[in-house]
């Protein structure tokens, strides 16, 4: 058996003092040529095996195959470590505490036969210890990038510290305070082996990208031993740094108001050694919400508000406009500009001025128009103009309103009458809308040339005269007024001015118009003219002065022959006849007399042919005339244009034996003569004793006052048989007759005595045969018999032509008065009474009986009484108590009590022009008689109807007659009647039989 040989090739080796070593077995081998199992104790004298190629030590041992697969296996024993162990491989030994120049440690490797048990070979390699530098272990090297300034530090940090194997030696670095690195960069700082290292970014910031540069700081350790460290520092692309003014604020405004900028400055700045950027202008640019447009020039940003786009902005409300400005290396800078909204001034549109001109008062109103709008951008706005009622402007001169957004300025002409042409004044007003706003319209008032004012009396009336009357004169004042404030105008005197009709004069403004009257003659009555004059002011002003001339009846002039005289004779003598002529002038025109066929007298008839009047005797009529009787015919004709003239015939009595007539035979008669000179007389006294006296026998007394002015008086008491009869025959005088007594009426009466020269007057009202109150008979009031009489208690009273005053209202029998040409005063007994009045105007009570009362031609007062009386005539009526009937052709009608009827006349009227009055018309008790007037229906008398006031109503008809007729239950309203109020009345129409 072969033993194990080990080949290896090594040398000594040397260890550093206190550190480790290893041994490369490069060159190793074992040869077994028996090929038995072997094993390797490795030892060290002194240390330890401490690895094998890395592999941790298996107390175990390691089986590791060889390339002919052979096991080695290494065990280990005592101080030494046996591991399996590939060829070639490294171990590593922990040399110990060897120092330097010791050969104490001997590695012994020695091969043992595994199967013998022996020791094959054996090598020793000696191990010394020089002395061993310190070891020195950590990060030497270290990196950083480039920051910012006020970034957060930027460090680089690692371990550092120190060994020394040699048996001894115990270095170590001590700490390190912040220090800088060589090249100032940052600064180093050790602290229990941990180095740190801070960049100073301040120092590196002009490095560019990928630039490098380094910091060293050597350590030093308390051996002496030295450790650099070096920091890298890589250089960064610095961001630049933008400066300036990046917002800006601005308010809203109005369209078209001064332009409103914000402005700031840019620059830029990179502290990159190779960088130099810069913010290049910008032209207008908008905004990025399109507010306003940003400009950039010379690195100084300004920012134009857009007002139009901002204008729905309220007040408070805020939005914002930004650019990005770019400069040359890219870097964006942002500003921003805050727009503020502002309480927009509403706008106002429309018309704010006016144009008027002065014109006069009285003038149809001036007026100046518009209208005004208000709108508001602002979203929350919306303004209006609410109404203004009228209010005067600021200077008074007019007055301003607004209705529905138009405005109306109404000129106060009588505030500019002082206005001059050419002057201008203003009016304003100042309408306010609901937010506030304000609008001033102002209208500008022009004068003008003010016409004057002329006052005064301007117009008169004259009324025509004779020629050689004093003068008739008109006059006036007149006034001139111009409110211009430079005028003061007057009229100027005028000396004479002839005009057609007569002549003016003008003095201080009074003017005087004298009629001429040669001039005027010719006018009819009522006719009118005009004589008008200007006048002339000292400024040219013009005035007329008109004055109406009113024409006259002029008394027309008749001529002729207006009396005659005949002689009675006998009947059955040849006509007895006397004439004479009539004519008539009038310088109002042509009149003449209107021809008479026949007319007859008392005592004959007249007639008038072509201005020859002839008068005839009735010789029956005058043949109870004793010789001296006379007595007079008349009548009065009338010429066209109504003057009237008397012809009068004297017939003169002859002796004769008397004769009678009638139906009753031969009547007694007894004839009294008053006394001459007038006086009192009382009758009953007078005729004592006297055929036929106041008795009880039969006859008739007749009183004759011869004188004027006699007063009459007289009891005639009693009991009055049939044919009994008093007649007083009055004279010419102004008479008073007052008869009392309870005269009883025996028996009925039959007959009517017809005395005195009144015949017509009596005639028509009776009749010529007594109209129903018995027979007629004429016969005069002289001595001899008369036929018929008024019969029992008749009493008969024959005024003359004075104004006498006749009281019958003693008497209780029938009373028959006939009154005169005066102005009589009657009163008729409590009987039935027939009252005539006469030509003149009478006033005539009829009394308590049934009574025909009738005026005459005058203008007269009628009253009834009591009972149910008959009226006729003109003048003032009163029914009185009864059922009285009412004829009137002008007048006022009272019927007072009772059911009265109301009867219009004169269908042609009676020339006068005056009207005839109902004053107490009762609808429904009384009737209104319309059968004269040509009134047909209710429809015509509604078309009559012209006006109505309180409880009157006027009618005018077609015939120029009026009719006023007071109403109680009248309930129609001014100028208008309902014509079914007149159903209710009664009214006898035309129509009616």
């Amino acid at each position: 058996m072969a033993d194990p040989v080990v080949e290896f090739t090594s040398t000594d080796i040397e260890f550093a003092e206190g550190s480790f070593g290893s041994i490369d077995f490069g060159v190793f081998s074992i040869t077994d040529v028996d090929d038995n199992i072997f094993k390797i104790v490795l030892s060290v004298s002194d240390g330890s095996i401490i690895a094998n190629d890395g592999d941790g030590l298996q107390a175990s041992g390691v089986t590791i195959q060889t390339d002919d697969a052979q096991t080695i296996t290494i065990l280990g024993t005592g101080t030494a470590i046996s591991n399996y162990m590939s060829l070639p491989d490294v171990f590593s030994f922990d040399v110990g505490i060897l120092t330097a120049g010791d050969n104490a440690a001997i590695l012994t490797i020695t091969a043992f036969d595994d199967t013998a048990g022996e020791v094959a070979d054996t090598i020793n390699i000696d191990i010394t210890a020089p002395d061993t530098p310190a070891v020195v272990a950590g990060d030497f090297t270290g990196d950083v990038i480039e920051g910012n300034i006020g970034d957060g530090a930027v460090t680089a940090t690692g371990p550092l510290s120190i060994s020394d194997v040699d048996v001894g030696d115990d270095p170590a670095f001590d700490d390190v305070a912040t220090t800088a690195g060589d090249n100032g960069y940052g600064t180093f700082e050790l602290t229990s082996g941990t180095w740190t290292y801070t960049l100073d970014q301040s120092s590196v910031q002009d490095l560019d990208a990928g630039d490098t540069v380094t910091d060293t700081y050597t350590f030093t350790a308390t051996d002496g031993t030295t450790q650099a460290i070096t920091v890298t520092i890589t250089g960064a692309a610095d961001a630049a740094v933008v400066s300036g003014t990046f917002t800006g604020d601005v308010t809203e405004g109005d369209e078209g108001d001064a332009p409103v900028t914000a402005s700031g400055v840019l620059s830029i700045s990179d502290v990159d050694g190779d960088d130099s950027p810069v913010f290049n202008d910008v032209a207008s640019t908008a905004g990025d919400n399109g507010y306003g447009y940003f400009v950039l020039s010379g690195g100084t940003w300004t920012y134009t508000l857009d007002q139009s786009i901002v204008q729905d902005m309220d007040a408070g409300d805020t939005v914002t406009d930004t650019y990005t400005f770019v400069a040359t290396d890219g870097t964006l800078q942002d500003v921003t500009v805050t727009i503020t909204g502002a309480n927009d001034m509403a706008v106002v549109t429309g018309t704010f001025t006016g144009d008027v001109t002065e014109g006069n008062e009285g003038d149809p109103a001036v007026t100046a128009t518009g209208s005004i709008a208000i709108s508001d951008v602002d979203a929350d706005d919306t303004p209006v103009f609410n109404d203004v009622a009228s209010t005067a402007g600021d200077n008074g001169y007019g007055h301003f309103e607004l209705t529905g957004g138009d405005w109306t300025f109404t000129l106060d002409q009588a505030a500019v009458q002082d206005l001059d042409a050419g002057d201008t004044v203003n009016d304003t007003i100042t309408f306010t809308a609901d937010d506030g706003t304000t609008q001033q319209i102002t209208v500008t008032i022009s004068g003008t040339n003010d016409n004057v004012v002329v006052s005064g009396g301007d117009a008169s009336t004259v009324t025509e005269g004779n020629v050689g009357d004093p003068d008739m004169l008109a006059s006036g004042t007149l006034t001139i007024d111009d409110l211009d404030d430079l005028d003061d105008p007057v009229f100027l005197d005028v000396a004479a001015a002839k005009k057609t009709y007569g002549t003016y004069t003008m003095t201080n403004g009074t003017w005087i118009y004298t009629l001429d009257q040669s001039k005027v003659q010719h006018l009819k009555a009522g006719e009118t003219v005009t004589d008008p004059h200007t006048f002339l002011a000292s400024d040219g002003t013009e005035h007329t002065v008109t004055v109406t001339i009113v024409g006259t009846d002029d008394a027309p002039v008749v001529k002729g022959t207006f009396t005659g005289e005949l002689t009675e004779g006998n009947i059955g003598d040849p006509t007895s006849s006397v004439s004479g002529t009539l004519s008539i002038t009038d310088l109002d025109g042509t009149p003449t007399f209107t021809n008479v066929a026949s007319a007859a007298g008392a005592y004959g008839s007249f007639k008038l042919a072509g201005g020859q009047w002839t008068y005839t005797l009735d010789q029956a009529k005058v043949q109870n005339l004793n010789t001296g009787d006379t007595r007079t015919d008349s009548h009065t004709f009338v010429a066209s244009d109504g003057t009237e003239q008397t012809v009068s015939v004297t017939i003169k009595g002859a002796d004769e034996a008397p004769t009678s007539g009638g139906n009753t035979g031969e009547t007694p008669v007894t004839t009294v003569l008053l006394p001459s000179g007038g006086g009192t007389t009382n009758i009953a006294s007078t005729v004592t004793g006297a055929t036929g006296g106041f008795g009880t026998g039969t006859g008739t007394v007749i009183v004759q006052a011869s004188s004027p002015s006699s007063i009459i008086t007289g009891n005639i008491g009693g009991t009055l048989n049939d044919g009994h009869q008093v007649v007083v025959s009055l004279g010419n005088g102004n008479n008073n007759v007052s008869l009392t007594g309870n005269t009883t009426i025996a028996s009925g009466l039959s007959d009517v005595l017809i005395g005195g020269g009144t015949l017509d007057d009596v005639t028509s009202v009776l009749g010529s045969t007594g109209g129903g109150l018995g027979g007629g008979l004429g016969g005069g009031l002289g001595g001899g018999g008369l036929g018929g009489g008024f019969g029992s208690g008749a009493t008969v009273v024959v005024a003359g032509s004075g104004s006498d005053k006749i009281d019958l209202s003693g008497l209780s029998g029938t009373s028959v008065v006939v009154g005169g040409a005066g102005r009589d005063s009657i009163i008729g007994g409590a009987g039935d009474s027939i009252l005539l009045g006469g030509t003149g105007s009478d006033s005539i009570l009829g009394g308590a009986g049934n009574d025909h009362i009738r005026g005459g031609s005058g203008d007269n007062i009628l009253l009834g009484g009591d009972g149910d009386d008959r009226l006729v005539g003109s003048g003032t009526f009163g029914g009185g108590a009864g059922n009285d009937y009412l004829t009137q052709t002008h007048g006022v009608m009272f019927g007072e009590a009772g059911n009265d009827t109301f009867r219009l006349a004169r269908i042609d009227g009676d020339g006068s022009g005056k009207q005839s009055i109902i004053g107490d018309f009762d609808v429904g008790d009384d009737t209104l008689d319309l059968r004269a007037m040509g009134i047909k229906t209710v429809d015509d008398l509604v078309n009559a109807l012209q006006a109505s006031s309180g409880e009157t109503a006027l009618f005018k008809f077609d015939n120029g007659q009026e009719l006023v007729i007071a109403v109680p239950e009248f309930r129609g309203t001014s100028n208008q009647f309902d014509a079914e109020e007149f159903h209710s009345w009664n009214i006898l129409f035309s129509t009616d039989t």
